[in-house]
């Protein structure tokens, strides 16, 4: 017995693949940073140092990458809600998916500045958040990769849905796990403030969404 598939309409998919594409292209005509500078934080920290004293260059593609990065993780979320019956499969069911990812990532942002100002560590976090951005642009390339095969090559399989989005949300917590191992000597001085914000804005919104998706499913 073959598995379900979800059979949704493509076109919206599309236009949100072609305006990704169409960031990112434009994105780099402005910019002075190359694409293959930025994909090569994924085995390097040249890029970041570079990054973290000069960051006028990167401004414009930072921005484009960011936006794709919230785009595609929408998009994977999107893919598991629907594979999963919790909503049925249509635009709104994304736009709700893209308003969540981008309410949860400003507000995520702005309250850790808040948070690493009211506790005292805030050069540490500027640190933090340059190295975080270049992470983030750098997996926004691979994701829209992940999510056109996902989308368009298995269209949609559970099974794939299920390994795929499983590796995404591997490699994002090995490369957290090395962001903080990177700047494990920075912060050892605010570990205790630091484990605080750990607490209050890195782990408790993951597991209230777990907890929210798993009560949704059931």
């Amino acid at each position: 017995m073959g598995e379900e598939r979800v059979i949704i309409s493509q076109d919206w998919i599309t236009l949100t693949f072609a305006l990704s594409i169409l960031l990112l292209a434009t994105a780099k005509m402005f910019s002075r940073v190359s694409i293959a500078d930025v994909l090569s934080a994924y085995a390097s920290d040249r890029f970041v140092t570079v990054t973290r004293s000069n960051n006028d260059g990167f401004v414009v593609l930072k921005l484009a990458s960011l936006i794709v990065y919230a785009l595609c993780i929408a998009l994977l979320i999107y893919a598991v809600i629907i594979t999963e019956h919790i909503k049925p499969a249509a635009l709104n069911t994304y736009l709700l998916c893209l308003l969540g990812v981008s309410v949860f990532l400003l507000l995520k942002h702005y309250f850790g500045k808040l948070l690493a100002n009211i506790l005292g560590f805030d050069h540490e976090m500027e640190i933090l958040d340059v190295h975080r951005n270049v992470y983030r642009c750098m997996f926004s390339y691979a994701l829209l990769a992940i999510a056109m095969l996902l989308f368009i090559v298995f269209k949609l399989e559970a099974t794939a849905v299920g390994y795929i989005t499983g590796f995404v949300i591997f490699m994002m917590l090995v490369y957290n796990i090395m962001l903080f191992y990177t700047y494990r000597q920075l912060l050892i001085g605010k570990l205790f403030y630091f484990i605080l914000y750990l607490c209050a804005l890195e782990i408790a919104p993951y597991l209230l969404l777990y907890k929210y998706f798993k009560g949704t499913a059931s």
